[in-house]
């Protein structure tokens, strides 16, 4: 298929709106967190790499206390111990494989159980399969691990971020 008829294959998808707003919001300056984060627990799961790591590192700089959560021991001690030395601030973290619904619901509890309240939860976790693979419950691995992780998790975690009124419900704030 030549190039052009690929792109007016995919422009056609889109409403003309959404279009708009799209080019409204890439030729916007990106907004930059200045808050401060001290005395703050942010929980992001995947950590380890990537764009968690950055994350992680960006609100530790900004001096919020972390809780990580993620699938590997060692790599969750080396993220913890170099983002405690370089920022000073307090981070922990919790194993689970998010793939998995028993470890999913494990972790909610234990984030429920929590005695101080979480400010910021972001969901990062992810992974990326050249082939479907399916757990042991019988759901797709990137299903679980990138949708029905963090829905059970908010889903578990609602009222209490709801009844401790400091977490903000982040809804798409562009300009759409």
């Amino acid at each position: 298929m030549p190039k052009n008829k690929k792109f007016s294959k995919y422009f056609k998808e889109y409403k003309v709106s959404n279009i708009s707003a799209m080019i409204r919001n890439n030729s916007s300056a990106p907004r930059i967190c200045t808050e401060d984060f001290k005395g703050r627990l942010v929980v992001i799961t995947g950590v380890t790499s990537g764009i968690g790591y950055w994350t992680a590192r960006k609100y530790a700089s900004h001096g919020a206390s972390l809780l990580c959560i993620n699938r590997n021991t060692e790599k969750s001690e080396a993220v913890c111990r170099e983002i405690r030395e370089e920022f000073g601030v307090k981070c922990d973290y919790l194993i689970a494989d998010l793939s998995s619904l028993k470890e999913i619901h494990r972790v909610a509890g234990e984030l429920l159980e929590l005695d101080s309240p979480i400010d910021v939860l972001i969901h990062n976790a992810g992974i990326y399969l050249t082939k479907r693979e399916v757990t042991p419950e019988g759901i797709e691995k990137v299903l679980a691990v990138h949708y029905l992780a963090s829905f059970i998790i908010n889903f578990i975690l609602r009222l209490k971020l709801k009844s401790q009124g400091r977490a903000e419900w982040l809804i798409n704030q562009s300009r759409i």
